[in-house]
């Protein structure tokens, strides 16, 4: 965050989501490729029954609460949801609010990069640098189509996500339990 020079305050906290336990189910059920291609367990996978660690626990564990990390961090969590889901939910939310100077979404999931096309002030950070506009290039064409400031339904989202190829994130960042979305208001 440092490298953004972002600072959390109460006016531009960080939301930060987390991967649900049973987060790909629903997709799983609607395309039974859903991240066919990711952890096998005795050689079969099913999104649709797939569940993955809680990571809070592990936090708990280090006696942390994941939902109070940090004074004006603000957690999520739905067992039914990915974390990029509940960005969608927050950024649907957020890009109506034109007092946002910008909209940082840190997150090691490619899929996020679609969120480029919601709103001019979405910057994505993978926690090792700025994801440049320019260097994106696959857009789902359900979200392309509603790039001047309207987002498309987390249903359809949700649709337009479970029908693209899985295995799209770069083998050199691994995805994470979480992902963080800050808000920066104008000053």
């Amino acid at each position: 965050m440092r490298s953004v020079k972002y600072m959390p305050s109460v006016k531009s906290p960080i939301h930060i989501c987390w991967d649900g336990t049973k987060g790909r189910n629903e997709r799983g059920k609607l395309n039974n490729q859903y991240k066919a291609n990711r952890a096998v367990v005795d050689g079969i996978y099913d999104a649709s029954t797939y569940t993955i660690f809680d990571y809070r626990e592990y936090l708990r564990g280090l006696e942390f609460n994941p939902d109070d990390l940090r004074r004006n961090w603000i957690s999520y969590y739905d067992e039914n949801l990915e974390a990029d889901d509940m960005i969608a939910n927050k950024l649907q939310e957020f890009i109506q609010n034109p007092d946002y100077e910008s909209i940082w979404i840190f997150s090691s999931d490619s899929d996020t990069h679609q969120f480029f096309a919601w709103d001019e002030r979405i910057r994505i950070h993978n926690f090792v640098e700025e994801i440049p506009r320019t260097k994106i290039t696959a857009v789902p064409p359900a979200v392309a189509t509603n790039h001047k400031g309207s987002a498309p339904s987390v249903q359809r989202l949700s649709q337009e996500i479970a029908g693209l190829p899985s295995g799209r994130r770069s083998p050199t960042r691994p995805s994470g339990p979480f992902n963080l979305l800050m808000i920066k208001r104008f000053s």
